[in-house]
């Protein structure tokens, strides 16, 4: 019989090690609002069992830069990292792991102290003992690490985030041996989601000179500024251009460019460079919602929250789907829960104008930021900021109505002054009408944002109380 060379197929690889060191990772608590359920601690033990269960003591996972660190190929697709200084068992595991929760690109909404809740969740193979979950820095932010608890197949906790950008890593562990240092973990699959963010969330609400002029847009240069996809498919009756089955809406975030800012607005105008502003001043991510539908007012978002009819047809019948508030409402569905919200950023009212509408702006103003803040946002602290009407309001004179947003902001808590278009500078050619009307093209991008910018200084961020992420719970 001819001799054959010596194949060692199955599906256990017994790998040994000489000793290499170990340098332990130091792993952050959870957040304190989070049950402790789940919360792995660790230590070193001799003791070793099949099972892990909440009161286990396990090990830390082996340092990221031990020069030992060995992969074992299991299966195409599929590896265990083994390092440290003893004997290693891989196991070919049959559920890659998965990450529910946070979404690439996805940004949390961080508290007056630069930090902020990240709920972690997902699926795994359901021998798994625990999860290791590694937040990576890309710009900003601080390393974190720690152990989540595995349980049938899944896994969901929490920890506090410093703002900035990080690398998501999570990592199936298997089982725990014994090691001369104490135990040591088997790993198995692993996952990566890119960019998320611990930063600013700003919804934009108003009508068409927040949405701006759409012939001429210009994207955010930095990929810390993001936005939600926007999707406008009519072969599906009604949705989501309409925004009526809220649960179709994408939950998908991306930077933006020149042809969205989610979830309602198809075009970007000058909100991505105001979104590199903002991110290079306080260096951390930046979210925007754009809610704005061009030739509405303040009495149709009333109506729409009454669910009452206009009583006139505008644009078709569209308030039949509760336009043009439904683009807020879309956001506070689908969206807020999972980021959280630091303000409203508001011109409204020009609109209003007309003696259908003028007489009752204040008290509508004040109801449809109160049913915001109560209803949408369980959240009655939060901030808006109203901008004033130039006094040729679309030829019209808008006196009153900015003396009405002033009465807004002199009674209503939690507001302040945006821009203000009654300033004669203003006023000039980067506008249409005569330089009073919407502000237009590159000279009329470049002033709205300037305007912008001045009003929302860094300390609109320490002084403000934002809405925090309450999902997923």
């Amino acid at each position: 019989m001819r001799k054959r060379g010596l194949f060692l197929l199955i599906p256990f690889v017994f790998f040994y090690s000489s000793s290499f060191s170990q340098s332990p990772d130091q792993f952050s608590s959870k957040a304190d609002s989070i049950p402790k359920t789940r919360n792995l601690r660790t230590g070193a033990s001799t003791s070793i069992s099949n099972n892990i269960t909440r009161n286990s003591t396990l090990a830390l996972p082996p340092s990221k830069t031990d020069s030992a660190a060995k992969s074992i190929s299991l299966s195409p697709g599929f590896s265990t990292a083994a390092t440290g200084s003893s004997f290693y068992l891989g196991i070919i595991v049959g559920r890659q792991i998965e990450v529910d929760f946070p979404k690439p690109n996805q940004i949390i909404q961080r508290n007056n102290t630069n930090q902020a809740v990240l709920r972690i969740s997902g699926t795994c193979d359901s021998s798994a003992a625990a999860v290791e979950v590694n937040l990576i820095p890309i710009q900003g932010g601080t390393a974190q690490s720690d152990l989540f608890l595995a349980t049938n197949g899944k896994y969901l906790d929490s920890l506090w985030i410093t703002g900035g950008d990080y690398r998501l890593e999570v990592k199936t562990i298997l089982r725990y041996i014994p090691s001369s240092n104490g135990t040591t973990p088997i790993y198995g699959t692993s996952r990566t989601v890119e960019r998320v963010g611990v930063g600013e969330v700003l919804l934009l609400w108003g009508h068409s000179f927040l949405a701006g002029d759409p012939s001429y847009d210009e994207p955010s240069s930095d990929p810390r500024v993001r936005t939600v996809e926007v999707l406008r498919n009519p072969s599906i009756p009604n949705e989501p251009g309409k925004l009526q089955d809220l649960d179709a809406l994408p939950l998908v975030f991306q930077p933006i460019d020149t042809s969205n800012i989610g979830p309602f607005g198809v075009h970007s105008w000058m909100w991505g460079r105001f979104g590199d502003t903002l991110a290079k001043r306080l260096n951390v991510p930046i979210l925007l919602y754009m809610t704005a539908y061009g030739g509405s007012n303040v009495w149709m978002n009333m109506k729409n929250i009454k669910r009452e009819r206009f009583g006139f047809d505008w644009f078709g019948g569209q308030d039949q789907y509760w336009m043009p508030y439904r683009p807020v409402e879309a956001a506070f569905y689908k969206y807020i829960p999972l980021t959280g919200l630091r303000a409203v950023l508001v011109e409204h009212g020009g609109n209003d104008v007309g003696p259908d509408f003028l007489p009752t702006l204040y008290e509508n103003f004040v109801f449809v930021i109160n049913h915001t803040r109560t209803v949408q946002a369980n959240h009655p602290q939060l901030a808006f900021k109203l901008s004033k009407e130039g006094v040729n309001f679309l030829n019209q004179n808008t006196t009153v109505v900015n003396d009405k947003i002033q009465q807004v902001l002199n009674t209503i808590p939690n507001t302040s002054l945006g821009i203000d278009l009654s300033e004669p500078s203003t006023q000039g050619p980067w506008r249409d009408n005569g330089g009073t009307g919407h502000f237009r093209g590159k000279s009329g991008h470049d002033k709205y944002l300037e305007l912008w910018k001045a009003v929302v200084p860094n300390s609109f961020f320490t002084t403000t109380t934002p809405k925090p992420a309450t999902k997923p719970n």
